[in-house]
């Protein structure tokens, strides 16, 4: 069997999405994972609470797999992120990420099919959730990302990278 989700399909627009029952998504890929088992409690207690809030986010450490250091990635501080604020800087980690279900199948059902081909997917996600309503980031620290030597988002040769990061550019413009 071959990993679909690797293929770059359209694995979770085209199988998952569209059986979605929850109230919220939350996202972890594969190479990147949960260390605090109360993370899904933490933030359903704060989209309930708040739900003009879109999405809910944390703060999270990130580990180089070659070296073996750990650091934090995005900084510990409770805020309240706007479009405008996410429009110049993606601060939000996927792995770290809770979604009402609501919009996430109005991205992928009316924006996602109108979007170029894109390499980094959830950047152009967050910006249409904070369109719906700010995003809250908690200061806990949740999660783990890590960093491949060779991955969707890291690139031995500094021109991959480079091109990687124009179309980030690119798609914020």
């Amino acid at each position: 069997r071959e990993n679909q989700y690797s293929r770059k399909t359209g694995i979770l627009k085209t199988f998952a999405y569209p059986r979605l029952k929850g109230k919220y998504v939350a996202i972890c890929e594969g190479d990147d994972y949960w260390t605090d088992p109360k993370k899904l409690q933490k933030q359903v207690e704060v989209l309930e609470a708040e739900p003009h809030y879109s999405m809910c986010s944390t703060a999270c450490d990130r580990h180089v797999q070659e070296t073996g250091e750990t650091s934090a990635f995005f900084p510990s501080v409770q805020r309240i992120l706007s479009w405008e604020n996410l429009l110049k800087k993606n601060c939000i980690a996927n792995l770290t990420t809770l979604v009402r279900t609501e919009y996430l199948v109005e991205y992928n059902r009316d924006v996602s099919p109108t979007m170029p081909s894109f390499p980094m997917g959830d950047y152009p996600m967050w910006l249409f959730m904070a369109s719906k309503g700010p995003v809250i980031q908690l200061a806990d620290n949740t999660a783990t990302y890590r960093i491949l030597a060779r991955s969707a988002s890291h690139f031995p040769d500094p021109k991959e990278m480079i091109a990687f990061e124009v179309a980030a550019v690119n798609v914020a413009i």
